[in-house]
C-alpha cells in the first residue's frame, strides 16, 4: 500500500468526510450509491492511505466476488 502524501496526512478528519460526502452526492447524481465497505475505500484514498487503482482493483474484486 502507498503511503499518504503530506497533503493527504494534513486533512482532517471532517475535511475526509467531507469530501466523501461530495464524492457521495456526485456517485448519487450518476444513480450509484456506496455501501459501508465502498465507503471505507473511499476513505482511504481520500487520506492517502491507497491510490486510486488500488481502489479500482479493490472494488473490482469485491464486485467480482459478490457477484460469483
Amino acid at each position: 500500500m502507498t503511503k499518504a502524501t503530506a497533503a493527504h496526512a494534513q486533512l482532517t478528519e471532517a475535511e475526509v468526510e467531507h469530501r466523501l460526502q461530495t464524492a457521495e452526492g456526485i456517485s448519487a447524481v450518476a444513480g450509484h450509491y456506496l455501501d459501508d465497505a465502498g465507503r471505507d475505500l473511499v476513505r482511504r484514498s481520500i487520506r492517502g492511505d491507497i491510490t486510486p487503482e488500488e481502489v479500482a482493483d479493490l472494488a473490482y474484486a469485491r464486485i467480482t466476488a459478490v457477484r460469483d
